[in-house]
């Protein structure tokens, strides 16, 4: 737990790049060595992180493209795996070139969508432990930060095309396509508040797991192949569990918690802030939340759908920051969110420590680890 710990303090003091306003050329390079930093360990790790034994022997096993388009994985998923597959045999050169595409994406696209990327920096190590244990889905995440940006610069086809790609690389990134709608509706804070306490009131009072039976019903009484395949899957998204290390019910109570403490502090500074691109990131946050409350209880199938949006509060927290003319509370709001964080990045690495800690790479004689 040290390394994973020694990089959270060394991205906090980075931060102060940002608050003391350091020059952009210094701080460019400094952020890009952070960056290489995490491409590094996630490239070079080894029988650590989760879904090991499924990346590893699905990349090692097959050699033909018919081989990885087995239905397994998504069709452009199976294609990348493929591609790399097809000139290299060695999994740690796929696991670099993944590091590479992945956490090289979202340095790019988080700089350019936010001024403050130190603080950005240090927000996307403590949100997704810097992506050192990237998996596909990470992958989808990275590309749906295209979307984003192309939402804000109001190009349609540009950001349709960007979902369609996230979706073929995993399916859960179709939840995007609601993202243009919803980031220009006019909502103000009570209306948001009122939202997540319904959302919030479905979830707990068991309504949902209800309406997703007599879905599941009303889709088999239709018969046929197609029916039978949607109802199958909808059966296996409701009784999916996790192999996580902390109980379901204590897993919900830690994140609706985070969510309720941020939440009103997002909402806050709102009124000082005063951006439609703020508005419309408040909206895909709350709408993150909305699924996390409503469809989190039901499977923890669903609470893959908010990851997308864990980038909106990465950007959310750093425009906050940079917002501020008073040097002392703009420095007591580091603080909170540095607390915030820390606590983030504390529950992320105890939901798997067994696979997290220690950290072994490709240059360790021995790896007791069983991975799953």
């Amino acid at each position: 737990m040290v390394l994973y710990y020694s990089l959270f303090l060394f991205f906090f003091f980075l931060s102060f790049f940002d608050i003391e306003k350091v020059k952009t050329e210094v701080k460019t390079t400094v952020y890009y060595f952070g960056v290489c930093l995490l491409i590094l360990l996630s490239g070079f790790r080894w029988k650590t992180g989760t879904d090991w034994d499924l990346y590893y022997y699905y990349f090692t096993m097959y050699d033909r493209f018919g081989e990885f388009n087995n239905g397994q994985f998504e069709i452009l998923y199976a294609t990348y795996t493929y591609l790399i597959k097809s000139f290299t045999d060695s999994y740690s050169v796929f696991l670099m070139i993944s590091a590479t595409i992945i956490i090289g994406i979202k340095a790019i696209m988080i700089k350019k969508l936010e001024p403050f990327f130190m603080v950005s920096l240090f927000a996307y190590y403590s949100l997704f432990i810097g992506d050192l244990f990237a998996v596909r889905q990470s992958l989808a995440i990275s590309i749906s930060l295209f979307s984003f940006y192309y939402i804000i610069k109001q190009k349609k086809l540009f950001f349709l095309i960007s979902v369609i790609v996230a979706t073929l690389v995993h399916n859960s990134a179709v939840v995007l396509f609601l993202a243009y709608p919803l980031f220009y509706v006019k909502i103000n804070n009570k209306t948001t508040v009122v939202i997540i306490v319904l959302s919030l009131f479905l979830g707990v009072s068991g309504v949902m797991n209800l309406l997703l039976s007599k879905f599941q019903f009303l889709i088999e009484g239709f018969g046929g192949a197609d029916s039978e395949r949607i109802a199958g899957k909808l059966d296996a998204y409701t009784t999916e569990v996790s192999a996580s290390k902390i109980d379901s019910n204590v897993a919900f109570l830690i994140s609706a918690l985070r969510r309720v403490i941020i939440l009103p502090i997002i909402l806050y500074f709102r009124k000082d802030v005063q951006s439609a691109v703020y508005d419309g990131y408040i909206n895909l946050f709350t709408f993150s939340n909305v699924i996390f409350f409503t469809l989190s209880q039901v499977s923890i199938v669903f609470v893959r759908f908010t990851s997308y949006f864990t980038v909106i509060e990465i950007l959310i927290i750093a425009m906050v920051l940079r917002i501020q003319k008073d040097k002392r509370k703009q420095f007591l709001l580091f603080v909170f969110f540095a607390i915030y964080m820390g606590f983030r990045i504390f529950v992320s690495l105890n939901t798997y420590l067994d696979l997290y800690d220690p950290y072994y790479w490709i240059f360790d004689k021995y790896i007791p680890r069983i991975p799953y």
